[in-house]
């Protein structure tokens, strides 16, 4: 659906176990699941799974019932374990949680794991949706 889904996203896989990607479908603004490059470098780099994390849609975006541009004010990353040991062809774990929610205003923090449970990054971003 090119005006509804960004073009990058067919650089990923993603699966969802809780939330939703779909417009209207939730009422909670919780997005928990795997993602991983569609197609991976041998050995992950920050700017792959950096990439990675930034590919799952703002968490308030499943509430809305009808598409409205979004975009981040604010991002930050805290990287906490190493990646050197990680293939880019591994899924990454993450649950994406806002912690906010007011007049298309949003703060959502996320934490990223690696397969083996290690957790990889923390993330907090400030998102605003424009309706």
């Amino acid at each position: 659906m090119p005006k509804l889904v960004p073009k990058f996203i067919q650089h990923f896989e993603l699966a969802v176990e809780k939330g939703s990607l779909s417009l209207g479908k939730s009422d909670d603004p919780v997005l928990h699941g795997w993602s991983k490059l569609k197609h991976p470098p041998a050995q992950m780099t920050y700017a792959c799974l950096i990439a990675v994390m930034d590919a799952w849609p703002p968490t308030m975006y499943q509430m809305k019932r009808i598409p409205a541009p979004a975009s981040t004010m604010s991002w930050d990353v805290e990287f906490i374990a190493p990646i050197d040991d990680l293939n880019g062809e591994e899924w990454i774990a993450s649950v994406n949680e806002a912690r906010h929610i007011e007049d298309g205003y949003g703060h959502e923090e996320s934490t990223f794991w690696a397969p083996d449970g290690r957790v990889l990054a923390y993330s907090r971003q400030v998102v605003a949706i424009f309706a």
